[in-house]
């Protein structure tokens, strides 16, 4: 048997869709050569006969329509693998939760099921075939800037675990002292004073240069973990002082005691620190005060308690003795009287209440460094305060946005000793897996044209991971290791020239066209661009549950909403579709750091354009769901359906004559031309 088109596996899940689909229509799908139907496709012997049937056939792209679980796609892989086919020319298209499970009429859910699988087979034979993979000879080395806790746990547990480790202290780069001789690799290797100049390259070779007072020195490494602090400040003894809770517990842990604190009062001020990371160390700290023989006083407004052990902790306090002081939202005022310190704040109930203290302690922790040159030598964002990279869900507590870069320690953000040698062991099992020796295979998610390519480095700029870079050749190269295929650089490309693997343009406006057309739904089609980390997940639940929503929303999912472009919304308005939803992570939970602002800078170029080619702009939207936002997700589809609904065939007739009218007057005028079907789109 050999096949003249696409191939085609159905899956009735063992008979449980039956009744709830049509499967001679889904069969009938236009476009497809051989079809197979089986009930078992997910087991053992279902994929095994998958694979005999597609080798039988001939097939050179296979789409397989049967549920949206893990057991399927891992099914597809083996099928693929034993089968030979490349894995980027074959896919499973989710019957089963994205059709049958939240649709209850078989019509409508089969007329989706025919779409979703046309859609698919379409964007296969767009596919870009899977490139041989990249390799890459790690270095075995890590590089750890700065001999702080958090740096010489990550150093102990690496050299712990065999890899080279190369400790450089940024804060005696300035002096004239030179760098220690010998293997600087060695377990009995003293830190290098120096200066991090540039790093350059990907996870597992990266070449990082470093300014010594002997002269520059380029090490090769696999890994960087950046663990400066702020400069410790150990107060006088016998004296009043105004500290941080990291200072504070720094002279604690150098003195091993407070002798000039016995039989004092020390004032602990937690105003602007809900974490539970400052409420662990100023209770610690109390304690030790007032076993001691001194007095603690903790000022809150709203204490932290959700780690684990600090309810105990905190009774444990009570108990000893420590003095725990409600602030109601007025900042507490603070001055100084007899050499001792004079802190006010109203109490709920009680109104102005004052007390004494011969040491205060501010619960915001001490100011970092300046780490901007540090940062732009490793190519990382700081937060907006001057911390290092963090603001984001998925890079906490150790990752950057530079895979192979890792930042730890109170520079990053307000933390425990405890907390920050934690968080060295655990930067240090991810450097190893990126600085391990021995060949690794890294997979290619970008191809660049290099003949299209006008080096303009718009990529270089919009990629959050730092992927792109200039090499020796006429075009851009990205770095496999350090790409994470998200798109934003080829949909931000002007000239078109890179090309994702898993989401190429042609591909995503090949599914478009399919989808916008095939068997009638219950309405105009409206389409919603999902995010694999985010809507997607989400929308699977919505099936698992069984919760109904309109057949007309029909689901393209994309590796990242920044790999949308304008042309992908304004495709859909233009075939007549009603809405163009873009759905995707929240700001601070993006995977890839960018795709939301890039999805609504997309989404507002495209409704400009929208506008002058006589289409609805204020039909493309934007939205954010997390994994786990099932029923956000609902709600939000049953809005967009509903308002898609108010809208009658009398407004859609409006509109097509309102583009019919500026076609025609701009092809009078031949003065511009805006292209919906090819090209790039510019607003």
């Amino acid at each position: 048997m050999s096949g003249t088109g696409p191939a085609l596996i159905i899956c009735t899940c063992g008979g449980a869709l039956a009744g709830r689909l049509v499967f001679d229509r889904l069969a009938a799908t236009p476009g497809f050569g051989p079809v197979m139907v089986t009930q078992d496709f997910c087991m053992p012997e279902g994929w095994r006969r998958a694979a005999v049937w597609c080798r039988q056939a001939g097939a050179d792209v296979l789409v397989v329509a049967a549920c949206g679980t893990p057991a399927a796609t891992e099914a597809l892989g083996r099928v693929a693998t034993a089968a030979g086919l490349d894995a980027h020319r074959a896919t499973v298209v989710d019957v089963r939760e994205a059709c049958a499970w939240v649709h209850p009429e078989p019509r409508w859910a089969t007329a989706k099921g025919v779409r979703l699988i046309a859609a698919a087979a379409a964007g296969l034979t767009e596919a870009v075939r899977t490139p041989p993979p990249a390799e890459i000879i790690p270095s075995g080395r890590v590089l750890v800037v700065g001999p702080s806790r958090a740096g010489l746990a990550a150093a102990g547990r690496l050299r712990e675990l065999g890899c080279q480790v190369v400790v450089l202290d940024p804060s005696r780069s300035d002096s004239s002292r030179a760098s220690p001789a010998g293997d600087p690799t060695s377990p009995d290797s003293v830190p290098i004073p120096g200066r991090l100049l540039e790093v350059t390259g990907q996870a597992g070779d990266f070449t990082a240069r470093v300014e010594t007072a002997e002269g520059i020195l380029d090490l090769r490494v696999g890994a960087v973990i950046v663990a400066v602090e702020p400069p410790a400040h150990v107060p006088p003894p016998d004296t009043s002082s105004l500290l941080t809770l990291l200072a504070m517990e720094r002279w604690i842990a150098t003195a091993g005691t407070t002798p000039s604190l016995h039989g004092k009062t020390v004032a602990f001020l937690l105003e602007d620190c809900p974490w539970p990371s400052a409420t662990e160390s100023a209770l610690s700290l109390a304690l030790s005060l007032v076993r001691q023989g001194g007095r603690s006083l903790i000022y809150y407004r709203d204490l932290g308690v959700a780690g684990r052990g600090l309810e105990e902790r905190f009774r444990e306090a009570r108990h000893a003795g420590v003095t725990f002081i409600r602030m109601e939202s007025d900042p507490p005022r603070i001055g100084e009287r007899d050499g001792r310190w004079v802190v006010e704040v109203d109490v709920p109930g009680l109104g102005l209440f004052a007390e004494t203290a011969d040491v205060l302690v501010r619960g915001d922790a001490a100011r970092p460094p300046d780490l901007g040159d540090l940062a732009e030598a490793l190519r990382v964002d700081l937060r907006p305060d001057g911390r290092g990279p963090g603001e984001r869900m998925p890079l906490e507590p150790v990752f950057t946005e530079r895979p192979g870069v890792f930042w730890i320690g109170p520079s990053r953000s307000p933390c425990t000793v405890d907390q920050a040698i934690r968080h060295g062991e655990a930067a240090a099992m991810a450097a190893l897996a990126a600085a391990a020796p021995g060949r690794r295979a890294v997979s290619v998610q970008a191809i660049v044209d290099t003949g299209r390519c006008a080096l303009c480095l718009t990529c270089l700029r919009v990629c959050p991971h730092r992927a792109v870079t200039i090499g020796d050749g006429p075009a851009i190269e990205v770095l496999p290791a350090a790409c994470q295929g998200c798109g934003v650089c080829a949909a931000a490309c002007p000239a078109g020239a890179i090309q994702m693997v898993e989401a190429p343009g042609r591909r995503l406006l090949a599914e478009l066209d399919a989808l916008l057309s095939g068997p009638a739904l219950d309405g105009d089609p409206i389409i919603m661009f999902a995010c694999a980390n985010s809507a997607v997940p989400a929308a699977r639940t919505l099936g698992r549950l069984r919760h109904a929503y309109a057949d007309r929303i029909l689901l393209v999912s994309v590796p990242c909403l920044g790999r949308i472009e304008p042309e992908h919304c304004l495709r859909p308005l233009a075939a007549g579709a009603r809405r163009v939803l873009l759905c995707g992570c929240y700001d601070r939970s993006c995977q890839h750091l960018v795709g939301p602002r890039r999805a609504r800078m997309a989404a507002e170029r495209a409704a400009v354009v929208a506008g002058a080619l006589g289409l609805d702009g204020g039909a493309i939207q934007t939205a954010s769901v997390a994994p786990v936002d099932w029923h956000r997700l609902a709600a939000l589809l049953d809005a967009v359906a509903a308002v898609a609904e108010e809208g009658g065939a009398g407004d859609r007739a409006a509109r097509g004559e309102a583009a019919g009218e500026r076609a025609a007057e701009g092809s009078a005028a031949g003065e511009r031309t805006v292209k919906v079907g090819t090209g790039k789109v510019a607003a």
